[in-house]
């Protein structure tokens, strides 16, 4: 098949194509040289436990890592009570994610090309963070999507539920219930 590119100005460019098909495009073919990182999201609700099988956002980091290339997917706790509130924290995951990448960075070290991290911002502001753990995916996701049909049948919808469940001490979704930000490294179980 074909994807449409659209070059939108100097070095931006659009791709009609999932996030992986986008990070293939700039690393294979658009881009002369591989970058020293890439950074994907931030994903409008968080990227924990069973999610990564699903998520785009996820799914483009992990193109990075199998090409060669540090990749950090980042994620935004889904704010339930009001789905809106949600973007109101994605300045503050932005800046915790340009610490975290000067962390990394820090005295000029480079980045290993086989990193790959799973982060996920909770809701909480800069200030009100509980601090950052590092974390392993969650056996018991927090939210459980539900498909459905339309009721013509002709398309379905898509809704989250919460799950009640105590989740596994050192896990992603511990981290973002109490208030942290998750940072999963999953270079190995993702090869």
């Amino acid at each position: 098949g074909t994807l449409a590119v659209d070059k939108r100005g100097d070095n931006f460019y659009a791709v009609a194509g999932t996030p992986a098909d986008c990070v293939h495009a700039g690393l294979g073919l658009i881009m002369a040289e591989k970058p020293d990182l890439v950074i994907s999201g931030t994903n409008f609700g968080q990227n924990a436990s069973s999610a990564l099988n699903i998520s785009g956002t996820f799914g483009a980091a992990r193109a990075a890592h199998s090409l060669g290339v540090p990749a950090i997917a980042v994620s935004q706790m889904f704010d339930r009570i009001s789905p809106a509130n949600t973007a109101a924290y994605f300045g503050d995951a932005a800046d915790m994610t340009v610490e975290l990448v000067a962390l990394l960075t820090e005295d000029g070290r480079s980045l290993p090309s086989g990193m790959l991290l799973n982060v996920n911002h909770p809701l909480r502001h800069k200030g009100e963070v509980a601090g950052w753990r590092i974390t392993v995916p969650s056996s018991h996701a927090g939210i459980r999507f539900v498909y459905g049909w339309e009721t013509d049948g002709t398309a379905m919808k898509v809704g989250v539920e919460a799950v009640q469940t105590p989740f596994p001490s050192g896990s992603d979704e511990a981290a973002i219930a109490d208030g942290a930000v998750s940072i999963s490294p999953l270079n190995d179980e993702f090869g």
